[in-house]
């Protein structure tokens, strides 16, 4: 874990981002709620919305880098995020999804699915609530329910997202498997 204590940067040069906020739609790069892009470092935007009232702050989303070093500071090479207040797996392995937001409290997909960890990567996007959401945006409902079937996982489609077609970028590396 990273130890401020030990490094220059400072508790006090905490920086609130977009990316903390329950409003910000990552796959789109948008504020919900205010209705405009932006992007998940958005040191500018973020506290402004707290002043006004409109920030809400997403639990999921931990803290990264960003949220506490400087634009000039280096940042250290024995950086590691601090899970350590995540749930944990059978195993002992905290509990986290990689999503475009960043590092996120892995929430299952539907209630009876158990969760299984990496310490290096997490818990696969179809196993999580977060993850489906991105699967559902980039590859579309059908191709991501595919994918979720491979790994006998259900796909559950929320209200609004039953259209989603996906992006071709996004769909090339499951041709080669015959998805």
């Amino acid at each position: 874990m990273y130890d401020l204590k030990k490094c220059a940067v400072k508790k006090d040069t905490f920086k609130l981002t977009c990316s903390l906020c329950h409003h910000f739609d990552a796959n789109r790069n948008f504020c919900r709620l205010l209705e405009i892009d932006t992007f998940p470092q958005n040191i500018e935007s973020a506290p402004t919305c707290k002043k006004e009232g409109h920030f809400v702050r997403d639990m999921n989303v931990q803290y990264s880098y960003f949220n506490f070093i400087s634009e000039d500071s280096n940042i250290a090479s024995d950086y590691i995020e601090d899970l350590s207040k995540l749930p944990k797996d059978a195993k002992g392995v905290p509990l986290f999804v990689l999503t475009k937001k960043g590092i996120e409290r892995a929430i299952p997909a539907y209630e009876g699915l158990t969760l299984l960890s990496n310490h290096l990567s997490g818990v696969r996007r179809e196993f999580t609530f977060q993850g489906q959401r991105e699967l559902i945006y980039e590859l579309g409902v059908e191709l991501a329910r595919k994918v979720c079937a491979a790994v006998d996982v259900e796909l559950v489609v929320l209200e609004g997202e039953e259209k989603e077609q996906g992006f071709n970028e996004f769909k090339v590396p499951y041709r080669i498997w015959g998805i």
